[in-house]
């Protein structure tokens, strides 16, 4: 028996009481917490330990390594639709422009004035610049035909030789046109540099009259050819392929250079065929001025299969013959667009014939010696051609 003192003391609280007597509750007990042995050790460890970690490493490379080619082949698979979206708009520039003036574009032309690098392109405009207003690039062309003030003196209507920036100040020359550059094409130019191009107008199967004189294919200096001369089919002709921006092997005679089968490795020391080089120009190569109609700027022949080598006779100057060879840096293949302007895909591998035959001249008829690949590149040659190549 508690005293009032010791039970109040002790937490008893009161239910009831009717002024006398009182009736209370004992005190509340907390209740005991029950912790398991599984939570006590998760309590105790808060990390991680060091072959988890390395586990979890491990699995994030596995699916890394798993992942990394998928995503690359989609990038690529992008990157060629890009590509072939390119070349289908320059087939509708080109099927434009036949529209306009029932031809399709010179390989090159333009204004002779060779007194100077400025008083005209020396007949040497590609037909890159005749499809400007056809791709929406109506302000570039009218800026290369109106009179360009430089501090070197005025460039006449039509541009300067393709070669020619005046020293970075004519803009013109130095732009790079997005549809002329496939996506892939990693080599654009430093700043001044003068703009690229990815794509190559098709000259045929013929090597050593391609700078100058006929040829075999759909385009031509200074000759600007019609639908009615391609009678192959314009669905069995090529008209534009792509080409890698890069050097050329010089310095061959054009006798090496009409049997290919002799041009299947780097050129021969320049000292055992009895010819001095002089150092290249400056831009010099494939692809490196989309302005130039020289060949080996903006052309390529069916000669040597795709992403082989290209190589010219080139001594001291660049309006050169030569073998200038399709590429790309798709896998094992190229795009090409023909005629009719659809685009398709050329493995690198397509039969491109005997090598040893001497690469026929412009001005002759007669089927191809360079298999599908050499048919593909002519546009009245009588060829018939598998659909399955």
């Amino acid at each position: 028996e508690l005293s009032l003192e010791a039970v109040e003391s002790s937490g008893y609280q009161i239910l009831a009481s009717n002024g006398r007597d009182r009736v209370y509750s004992p005190p509340e007990r907390p209740v005991p917490t029950i912790r398991f042995r599984s939570e006590m050790i998760m309590a105790r460890r808060i990390a991680f330990t060091l072959v988890e970690l390395l586990v979890v490493i491990a699995i994030i490379g596995i699916l890394v390594g798993l992942l990394l080619p998928a995503v690359q082949s989609a990038r690529e698979s992008a990157r060629r639709i890009q590509c072939s979206n390119n070349l289908h708009q320059v087939g509708i520039a080109l099927l434009n422009y036949e529209s306009t003036y029932r031809s399709f574009p010179a390989l090159r032309g333009g204004t002779a004035g060779f007194s100077s690098t400025l008083a005209g392109n020396h007949e040497r405009r590609s037909g890159f610049v005749a499809l400007l207003p056809y791709i929406e690039q109506s302000p570039l062309l009218q800026q290369i035909e109106n009179v360009y003030s430089t501090s070197a003196g005025q460039i006449a209507s039509g541009g300067p030789f393709p070669g020619e920036t005046a020293d970075g100040e004519y803009k013109p020359w130095q732009i790079n046109i997005p549809q002329f550059l496939c996506p892939n094409e990693s080599k654009r130019g430093e700043s001044g540099s003068i703009g690229r191009n990815s794509y190559g107008f098709c000259v045929g199967d013929n090597v050593v009259d391609v700078a100058n004189g006929k040829t075999r294919g759909m385009f031509q200096a200074k000759t600007w050819k019609r639908l009615a001369n391609v009678t192959d089919g314009t669905s069995n002709t090529f008209a534009i392929l792509e080409m890698k921006v890069g050097g050329v092997g010089d310095w061959f005679l054009e006798s090496q250079l009409s049997e290919p089968s002799k041009m299947t490795t780097r050129h021969p020391d320049i000292d055992h065929i009895g010819i001095f080089a002089l150092p290249a120009p400056k831009h010099y190569g494939r692809g490196m001025r989309w302005t130039d109609g020289a060949p080996v700027y903006t052309s390529v022949n069916t000669i040597l299969g795709p992403n082989d080598h290209s190589a010219s006779n080139r001594l001291s100057y660049d309006l050169v013959n030569g073998l200038f060879t399709a590429g790309s840096h798709h896998f094992k293949s190229i795009l090409a667009l023909y005629v009719d302007g659809s685009v398709h895909v050329v493995s690198e591998n397509v039969d491109n014939g005997d090598l040893r035959v001497y690469a026929p001249h412009g001005s002759t008829n007669g089927p191809s010696p360079y298999g599908v690949w050499g048919a593909l590149g002519t546009i009245a040659c009588g060829e018939v051609i598998s659909s399955d190549f």
